[in-house]
């Protein structure tokens, strides 16, 4: 009973699997698949940004970063077979040999005969990661937000504080940097994405005035009134196609921007020009803010050390004549008493009686 339950169990399996054989009408090879669509699809979209499945055995085996990089790999991690899956490959390979896999089952196939795969392509993006955050010069945007919110445990000041002292300690004939960018304080004020809408909603309105320009032309309308919305009509379709001209190239440039900060290529177009500008801008007033308080602070500690410098030292008459005015205050002073010294003798000696003179009897 056994052997003919298995004898059963094998004859559904090869009629199952010989019914989801995919036969095309129009004379294309058969193929078996084994996964179910959802699945498959999955597979071979990731596959059209894949290199060859040899090329990307043979990249994971010796760690070839030039054949596949850190976006592939996180790609294919997603992709591991699991062990049913490669059971049912298997099975399906061996009873249909004359008939070719799936392309998501060939490449499933491929992987399933890496030995260890999941523990090299960890290991492989661990590396990978750590030699980018080792070499890395930038940060993503999104941290500048995070700088005024994180403390350190000892002063209790924000890491922005620390970040702007050492730039007033550096660089003192810096700026306050939100003075020096206006422009991007008034992009955070314009939604982009409302302004792209609007253009769209404009161009349609636009197209849908000219079909009613010529319902209206059909019946009784003068002349130089047709002239005239003509004209105001043609105007606005040249100034709108010129509006998304100018939106379009606003847009490449800000996403050619974002790429020379080093933002990765496939999350460039989710980041708006209003999210930019906001965290930015928000940013710079955070900055001035404490940068304010910065200078504060090293001009209260530079008036304290000029204090402790004179302190227990006596205090002098800033009016005080000095040593040598002093000096010759004194010469002048001995001039003066010995002039008076001498007028005084010489007065004396000429109110004496002369000694030459005879003597009355």
């Amino acid at each position: 009973n056994r052997s003919c339950d298995l004898s059963v169990t094998s004859v559904c399996l090869s009629v199952l699997l010989l019914f989801r054989q995919k036969t095309a009408a129009d004379g294309k090879r058969q193929e078996v698949i084994v996964l179910d669509s959802k699945r498959s699809n999955a597979i071979n979209i990731g596959l059209t940004v894949l290199p060859p499945p040899r090329t990307i055995k043979t990249a994971i085996l010796n760690f070839d970063e030039y054949a596949l990089n850190k976006e592939g790999i996180e790609k294919i991690l997603t992709m591991i077979p699991s062990e049913e899956e490669k059971q049912k490959i298997q099975e399906a390979q061996l009873a249909n040999p004359d008939v070719p896999l799936g392309s998501a089952e060939q490449f499933l196939l491929t992987l399933s005969s890496i030995s260890e795969l999941s523990a090299r392509l960890q290991l492989w993006a661990f590396k990978m990661d750590y030699e980018a955050t080792e070499k890395a010069k930038g940060f993503e945007l999104s941290y500048l937000e995070k700088l005024p919110e994180v403390k350190d445990t000892v002063h209790k000041q924000s890491l922005l504080h620390h970040a702007c002292s050492i730039v007033v300690d550096n660089y003192p004939q810096s700026t306050d940097l939100y003075s020096e960018i206006g422009a991007i304080t008034r992009s955070a004020k314009v939604d982009f994405d409302q302004l792209q809408d609007n253009l769209t909603m404009m161009e349609r309105r636009c197209k849908a005035s000219w079909d009613h320009l010529k319902v209206m032309a059909k019946h009784e309308m003068k002349p130089s009134l047709k002239q005239k919305m003509s004209d105001f009509l043609k105007d606005c379709a040249e100034r709108i196609i010129i509006l998304k001209i100018v939106h379009r190239r606003i847009i490449n440039r800000f996403h050619a921007f974002l790429l020379y900060l080093g933002h990765p290529a496939y999350g460039v177009r989710e980041i708006s020009v209003h999210r930019f500008s906001k965290i930015l801008s928000e940013f710079a007033l955070e900055y001035r803010t404490t940068r304010d308080r910065v200078l504060q602070q090293k001009q209260k500690r530079a008036d304290h050390r000029e204090r402790n410098k004179t302190r227990g030292k006596m205090i002098m008459d800033v009016n005080a004549p000095s040593d040598e005015e002093e000096e010759i205050e004194v010469s002048q002073s001995v001039s003066v008493c010995v002039s008076l010294h001498m007028h005084e003798r010489v007065s004396a000696v000429m109110t004496l009686p002369s000694l030459t003179s005879p003597t009355p009897v």
